[in-house]
């Protein structure tokens, strides 16, 4: 004869749970003569006319706990097959174990990725508007003019021969019309070169070595009064030095977070689950290393452009100033630049034409002047007259009848020719040309904000109660509860068979629920 406890117990067959006697009816049974420990036969006097309601027992003779796996009626009694509870039997010994967990439904990792579940193809998506660091308004900007002169002004705003200055629009456009409305301030006399001539022939552009707009205000120490270019002055035109060699501007933004952070863990927040880019023109659109963002909830946009070269560099760093992205690109617009020039190199080709260093002079063949003599402009201006009219009285001659079209065209051709060649060529190098270097940039892409771009996809429901989430840790299975996954299960326990020792590790490590 044995005392059993029986019981209508609901368990799960991988739980812990051992329940307590005031939960069981003591009972007296009998053992088959032969019989397995962990799968003994017990035969009961129970009602013959009702079927036993009872599924769990326990043994204190065998200090075991049994699953009833069936009931069978031999001979007026009731036998129980029995199945060793090996998780409810040894729970004081597995709960005091320190084990490898993979899952766990009551403690979990949040950087650890959970792959279990698929993720659904709905593609979301978030925009961050950061606002606007630069300006696309050209009286919002300003100038960066590049001129050779004879200033001596040293520091950040000079680089070799060119000195930088900064100019408003206003004081822009003040340079500009000082340098087309009038050549006074070159203080060449009119009497000896015609302030026409002067335009064609003296050009202050050719000083002006880059000119570029920036979309900001450039900070100022000190102002530059009557604009030194070249070998002038413009006289009641101003501009600025530089305090720096560039200026800086930041910008925060917020960075948004997987909606599922909260309940699944934060490696939602990685790619492919999710990611970032960083629009911000004329930079581009940069991708943003989102495993870099995990832990990240604002980002500083840092930027610094030179005043010379107006080339931008851009950092994106987070709250420890870790870099996570770098970029440059020409955030100065450049300008472009025209000038007229003249062609001496065509004018010393030209039969009869002679140049000192005092200037160029045009001369007919029969005027050859001795070689000491120097000539001036003004000289050469006169021959290019003289030559003029000598044609136009040609073909006033022709007009009036005193000579034939035959003979007046001869004459004119004959003036023609022999003034030509020391004037004709000459008049078409002191025509300026009209020569235009570089191209004007566009300011479109100033006219964007800063954007950061968030895209993610949501992942399948997880059931935590039956699967726990990854913890991947080393835990005393005693300081959880739930559903638990460990990676080994093999446990020494002294009074458990190899058999059961074999039972237990599958349970662990397929998964059981400490209760």
């Amino acid at each position: 004869m044995v005392s059993v406890y029986l019981g209508s117990i609901g368990k799960k067959t991988n739980s812990t749970y051992k329940p307590d006697a005031s939960e069981m009816t003591l009972v007296t049974g009998e053992l088959n003569q032969d019989f397995l420990l962990t799968a003994p036969q017990i035969l009961f006097e129970l009602d013959p006319k009702k079927a036993p309601k009872y599924n769990y027992c326990y043994v204190p003779a065998f200090s075991r706990y049994y699953f009833i796996t069936s009931w069978n009626f031999i001979t007026g009694l009731w036998m129980a097959s029995c199945t060793v509870d090996v998780l409810a039997s040894y729970k004081s010994s597995i709960e005091k174990q320190t084990l490898y967990v993979l899952r766990s439904a009551s403690e979990f990792d949040t950087y650890t990725p959970d792959t279990k579940y698929p993720v659904l193809a709905d593609r979301s998506g978030r925009v961050v508007d950061a606002g606007s660091m630069f300006t696309s308004d050209l009286s919002s900007g300003c100038y960066v003019v590049g001129i050779v002169n004879k200033s001596t002004g040293t520091g950040s705003s000079r680089m070799g021969a060119v000195q930088y200055y900064v100019m408003s629009p206003a004081r822009m456009e003040e340079l500009i019309r000082t340098m087309f409305a009038d050549i006074d301030y070159m203080g060449v006399k009119a009497s000896e070169i015609s302030k026409e001539l002067q335009a064609m022939l003296i050009n202050p552009f050719q000083y002006i070595v880059s000119a570029m707009w920036f979309p900001f205000q450039i900070s100022v120490w000190s102002t530059v009064v009557n604009l030194p270019v070249g070998w002038w002055s413009m006289k009641g035109v101003n501009g600025y030095l530089f305090t720096a060699p560039y200026s800086s501007f930041s910008r925060s933004i917020s960075v948004p977070k997987h909606p599922q952070t909260e309940s699944r863990g934060k490696w939602v927040n990685q790619s492919p689950y999710t990611t970032y880019s960083l629009e911000f023109w004329p930079f581009g659109s940069i991708s943003l290393d989102s495993a870099k963002l995990v832990d990240v909830s604002t980002l500083t946009v840092q930027v610094r452009v030179d005043h010379v070269s107006g080339v931008g560099t851009l950092r994106v760093i987070d709250e420890n100033g870790s870099l996570i992205a770098a970029s440059t690109a020409q955030i100065g617009v450049p300008l472009q630049l025209a000038q007229l020039s003249v062609d001496y190199g065509r004018l010393q080709g030209t039969t009869g034409v002679a140049l000192t260093a005092a200037g160029a002079g045009a001369l007919t063949v029969s005027e050859q002047l001795p070689q000491d003599k120097q000539i001036t402009l003004g000289s050469m201006w006169q021959g290019i007259k003289r030559t003029a009219a000598a044609a136009f009285s040609g073909a006033v001659d022709l007009l009036s009848g005193n000579r034939s079209i035959s003979d007046s065209l001869g004459h004119v051709t004959q003036t023609v020719t022999q003034q030509a060649a020391a004037i004709g060529n000459a008049a078409n190098s002191i025509l300026a040309d009209l020569d235009v270097s570089g191209g004007n940039g566009g300011r479109a892409a100033y006219s964007f904000n800063i954007y950061l771009h968030m895209h993610w996809s949501s992942i399948a429901d997880a059931d935590i109660t039956h699967d726990g989430r990854p913890l991947c840790q080393l835990r005393k299975i005693n300081t959880l509860s739930g559903f638990i996954l460990c990676k080994s299960g093999d446990i020494a326990i002294s009074t458990a068979s190899q058999g059961e020792l074999d039972l237990i590790r599958a349970f662990l490590e397929g998964g059981f629920y400490y209760e």
